[in-house]
Parts: C-alpha cells; structure tokens; sequence
C-alpha cells in the first residue's frame, strides 16, 4: 500500500503540477503548533461495542483540546477540558474530542492538497481514523459520534459538564456536523490515493447520512416553526444553520466526489433549511443575514457561521443557483457590514454585545467572503477575505498579531476589554492555519492580507438606555437574567417608559457626516403603534418608533423580542457630543422598553496600513440612495473600485487626496493609495 500512495502522489504532482504553485512559495503557515497538540492513545485490546477504525493494533492518532501558555517558559503546557482527576488521570470532559479533531483533518487535507506534503497527509490519515473510532457503529444510535476521549484512550460519552445530547452519541450534534465535513473531504482526497481507506470513509458517510435523514432531517424536511411570527425551519442539525452549514461543507465535498445520491438529497435538504433563514434587508437588522440559529431571530453568532461559505460552495454542484444569490446577499450587505463595524465578534444579542473575539469567527467570515467571490467572479469579495484574514497578523481590537507565523501558535481570543488570551487551544489553532490557507490559495485575496495596521475608521458608537437621564414614568429595569433565551439586555438592565416619560441620552459622532440612530428595543404583541418612542436628536424631532406588531409569539419561550429598528437622522451631524430623548409615544396600556441607542455613520469607512506603508481605505454605504465617501486627505492620491449592493464593480476611478467618491445604493468602495 505505501509503494502505490507514493506513485500516487508522484501522479499527482505530474497531473497537476500548478496545484502547489496555487501558493506562496514563502508561505505563513506553519504547523508546527497543530502538530504540537498531536499524541496518540493504544488501541484498546477490547474496543467499545461499535468502536473501531482502520488498521486496527496501531495506535489512535489525537490531538489535545487545550495548551495553556506557561509564562514562565514562554511555552505551553497540553491539557484536557473539565476538572482533572490526578488519582484516574481523567478530566471531567476527556482530552480529545471529536470537534476538533475532525476539523485538524480538514486542516492537513487543505495543508497536503496546496503543498503536496506527505507529513500533512500523514495526519489527516491519523485525524479521519480517529474520527471513524468515535463514529457509533451498532445498535440505536450508529451513525452518530461520541465527542470525548480520556488520556488513556477511554470514551466518555457522559462528561461533566454534560453535553446537549447527552450522551454524546444519542442524536445529531454540531460533532457530528463536523465529522461530516472530515469524512466529505477525506473522501475526496483519498479517492485517488487509497481506495481501499477511501472506501471505508464513503462507507461511514452514509451510515452518518443514514442516521440524518431517518431521525431528523427526512421526519421533518418542509416543516417550518412559527418564532415572533417569523417562519424558521424545522430539520436543521442542532437547530442550527452554523452545524448543518458544516455538514454541507463535508456532503459538498463527497457529492461531488463520489456522487451518492443519498448524499446528495441530505445536502439538498439542509442547504433548503439554511438558505431559507434569511432575514433583514441591506440597511437594517439584520442586514440580510443568514442566521446561524433557528430559535431566535436576535441572536447571529460567529463561531461556526459557515452558512454563506456552504452555500456559494453547494450552489453549482447541487444545481441551487438561488443558495448563491442568499450567499451573495449576505456576503455584500451583512459581512462587509460586518468587517467596518463591529468586526468578528461573537455575538449579536441583537446590539454588539458580546464583543470577545476568536479565530473560528474570523474564519468562519474569510470563508464566506472567499468562497461567494470565487463562485460570482466578483472580486470585491476576494479582496475583502485578505482584509478580513489580517485579522490574525493585526488587524483587531488589540492591535497585535494572533497569530506567530515562526510557531504556528493562534492564540485563543481578544476580550471586549481588548485583553489577549495567550493560550493557544485546537480549536483557535485550526481556524486561524484555514484561514490563512484559504487566503493564500487565492491570488487576489493574498494581495489584501498584508494590510493588518488600523490607521483610523468612522465606526458605530453603542450607548445603554439606562445610562441616561430619566424623567417622568420612567424607570430603569433589572431582569433577573439578562438572557431572555433567546437574546440579550445589554448591560443586563433596559430601560421602561410610561406615558409622559423620557430619557435623554448622549451620543458622540467620531467625524462630521450623515447618521442613523439604530434603536434595541422590544418588539411587543400589539397593533404596530400602540406602544412606542418619540425620538428628538439635540431637541430636534427625528421620528417615531412604533415598538408594536411583532408577530405571534410560536416556539419562543417569550411573547417578546428583542430588535434593532433603525431611525435616519435629517441632515448632518457635526463631530462630538449630541443629546438624544426618547419620550414615550403610544396608547399608554403598555409600557417601551428600550435597551440601547447606536449612534451608526451612514457611510462607515476603515483605513488600513501594510508594512510597507501602502494604505487601504474601505467604505460601505447603508443608504438606499447615493451616498458620498470622503478620501484620506493626507496621500499622493487614490485608485478606487466601486461597487454596488451585491457586489458587482460599477466603477474605477481616480481621485486626489480628499476628493469625494459616490456610492451607489447600499454599495462599498476599495481605494488604495497611490505614490
């Protein structure tokens, strides 16, 4: 067998010799912290009932799920999750699991498919084997996995704290959703290089699709919930968008590579599910999104959000043309919104409240941008994936590298505060190394990665309602939870007005200009303006916010919700302090609740430095008329590509330093700078 993989691999490199050239010669990424993580276990002289892999007798490749940094040493110490026990040598959860060693094979199959490098193939081969192990065989719940492995080898499909299935393997999971996109694109590489292991990973992808499409997707594909009057589909794995966007990823992958028709109804059906989970439209909540998570339609997270990435990659392979225009919609209004405002954050609950930051969200938005550019040739989104990656080299609220191309270290995340994290975990490893990987196959997105220094931007200001002055009937509320189930108070309080109540905040606008004011109110169960506020900007009337006509409460734990309306300010601003009042406005039988007011520049704009000191300048418009971009004033001047709303170029110009640049509706501009 080794004698053919290596003829193999000689034919591979003939057939395609341009492949490995796809890449840098002098590329950033480095493994050697991935593999740092790697160890293996003994196979087991008695496996599991329904555990088992290929070749059994050799050991079980894994990788640890944590690395703490030592800063004594500079190093970092290998661990597991949950308490440890030192008298087993058990941790409360295990060592490995299968969400992130499924994904560290999807990172040495990209890594051995642009560099042709056996080591990579070595360990994706050691990654999938550990993969089929965890796979359930027998009984009633083969197709599923269990997540945890203990140091020794042992499963633990019960860890403390418990998983949702518990136990691990007892129904779909976002692991399972994860194992899917590894067995997809094991298949796909190995097809032509090990047949006989390649069968064994088609053999457990349609035991895993099997078990989908009799538990859960098949029962319940066309069946829609009803959540605040908003129809969101039943059948996706976890509930989620982000897991089964994952899942298509692998089915994706495996369709095209081998054809299974099973295969391919399964990745029809969710890729249905994801696409038709979109809300908002380009100037407004939530800015045509593709949202991650069923149950609520305030929440859109970070992690795991492949959905545009899944999608725009499905499209022409499934035959679904409409899945890349949702992808493109998404990709030109929400994630260039994204990327000038409140960057990859973890959540929106709806306002940017969770603002910590970690490679799976950056990853998860390179993807997106990547993947729908290479689908519609339009290379603004190509562009916008190199500038999204620098996020890694700098590019980021700490304004530090998270990741050391001379370790292969990614470290694990950026507080709100700006604090760093400086341990370096697998999952933090594997997303960073994709997306620097998806970057550096592209040419077009490669040129946009060395841009990681932030010289200035005109961004969103969030302040909290009860941070103002309240008169009349107005008061300000605790909850016993800021999480509602479904969303979040910001702050953990909001702010409630009764009829002749008010409160009179102050907002600062960073640069003179047009402005929304974005309001997070609650969204109640009654006619459209029964209930509301008045809003009046430095004692001006802006308008008023109706807060009624959400619609029928369904699924949700709660007859509320939790929304961003969005409210034009007439006229410009000048930079600095403005006050805003929120008065009450309704029939008085219900009281407006309102939890923060965002201060949002028409035209929000970024400026970005490489270290050969070229610059970037980036806009994006949330008007639905033309809107005007104003240029770095201090430059020799300006090549600038303008696009409309979904993102195809309308226009390159040249403009002098602080000239004027027109934005079409909704649309965004790319200018760099010229000697």
């Amino acid at each position: 067998m080794r004698m053919l993989l290596t003829a193999a691999l000689a034919a591979l490199s003939m057939a395609n010799p341009a492949a490995a050239a796809a890449v840098p010669a002098q590329s950033l990424v480095n493994l050697a912290h991935l593999d740092f993580l790697h160890d293996s276990v003994p196979y087991p002289t008695n496996p599991p009932q329904g555990h088992s892999t290929t070749e059994p007798g050799l050991p079980i490749d894994t990788w640890w799920v944590y690395a703490d940094y030592d800063p004594a040493t500079g190093g970092y110490r290998r661990l597991g999750g949950g308490a440890y026990d030192p008298a087993t040598g058990t941790y409360g959860q295990g060592a490995f699991d299968t969400d992130d060693v499924s994904r560290a094979a999807v990172v040495y199959l990209t890594h051995f498919r642009q560099h042709h490098d056996r080591h990579s193939l070595d360990l994706a081969r050691g990654a999938l084997r550990f993969v089929l192990y965890m796979q359930t065989t027998t009984g009633p719940n083969a197709g599923n996995f269990v997540l945890w492995m203990q140091p020794s080898g042992a499963l633990n499909p019960s860890p403390n704290p418990p998983d949702a299935p518990n136990p691990s393997d007892a129904g779909a999971s976002y692991w399972m959703a994860r194992s899917i996109w590894a067995l997809g694109e094991g298949y796909a590489t190995f097809r032509d290089l090990d047949r006989p292991f390649a069968a064994v990973l088609a053999d457990r992808m349609r035991l895993a699709v099997r078990k989908l499409e009799a538990e859960l997707v098949g029962p319940r594909f066309g069946s829609f919930a009803i959540l605040h009057g908003y129809r969101t589909p039943s059948w996706l794995i976890a509930d989620g968008a982000d897991a089964s966007s994952e899942a298509l990823l692998g089915l994706t992958a495996f369709v095209t590579a081998a054809g299974d028709p099973e295969a391919r109804r399964l990745a029809d059906e969710l890729g249905q599910g994801i696409a038709a989970y979109q809300l908002g439209d380009p100037g407004d909540w939530p800015w045509q999104a593709l949202m991650p998570w069923t149950l609520s339609v305030s929440d859109w997270h970070a992690w795991g959000a492949h959905m545009a990435a899944a999608l725009a990659g499905a499209a022409r392979p499934l035959g679904r043309p409409g899945w890349l225009e949702a992808a493109t919609r998404d990709a030109a209004s929400f994630e260039l919104h994204q990327q000038l405002s409140f960057g990859p954050i973890n959540g929106l609950l709806p306002a940017p409240d969770d603002l910590t930051q970690i490679a799976y969200g950056d990853e998860a938005t390179v993807d997106g941008l990547l993947q729908v550019g290479e689908a519609t040739g339009r290379d603004v989104f190509r562009r916008w994936a190199g500038v999204a990656a620098g996020w890694l080299l700098g590019d980021n609220p700490a304004h530090r590298p998270m990741y050391d191309p001379a370790t292969g270290v990614v470290l694990d995340g950026i507080g709100g505060d700006g604090t760093v994290n400086r341990n370096s975990g697998a999952e933090s490893t594997i997303e960073g190394l994709l997306a620097l990987m998806e970057v550096e196959r592209d040419p077009v997105a490669r040129r946009y990665l060395g841009y990681d220094t932030l010289v200035s931007g005109v961004g969103y200001q969030q302040v909290q309602a009860e941070s103002g002055r309240l008169s009349g009937e107005a008061r300000e509320v605790v909850p016993s939870s800021s999480w509602t189930g479904e969303a979040l108070w910001g702050g953990g309080a909001y702010v409630a007005l009764g009829p002749g109540g008010a409160d009179t905040l102050t907002v600062t606008a960073p640069a003179p200009g047009r402005y929304l004011l974005e309001l997070v109110v609650d969204r109640r169960i009654a006619p459209l303006e029964a209930v509301g506020v008045e809003v009046r900007v430095d004692g001006l009337p802006v308008g008023v916010d109706p807060e009624g006509g959400a619609g029928a409460q369904g699924v949700s734990p709660n007859p509320d919700y939790l929304w961003i309306d969005t409210v034009p300010v007439p006229g410009a601003l000048s930079a600095g302090a403005h006050r805003v009042t929120l008065a009450y406005a309704g029939q008085g039988a219900l009281e407006a609740r309102v939890d923060a007011v965002i201060l949002q520049p028409l035209v929000e704009s970024r400026l970005l430095a490489a270290g050969d000191g070229s610059r970037l300048a980036l806009y994006r418009s949330l008007s639905g008329t033309p809107a005007t971009a104003t240029l770095p004033a201090d430059a020799g001047g300006w090549r600038v590509s303008v696009y409309d709303g979904e993102g195809r170029r309308v226009a390159t110009v040249v403009a002098p330093a602080g000239g004027a640049v027109t934005l079409p509706a909704f649309g965004s501009a790319l200018g760099e700078e010229r000697g």
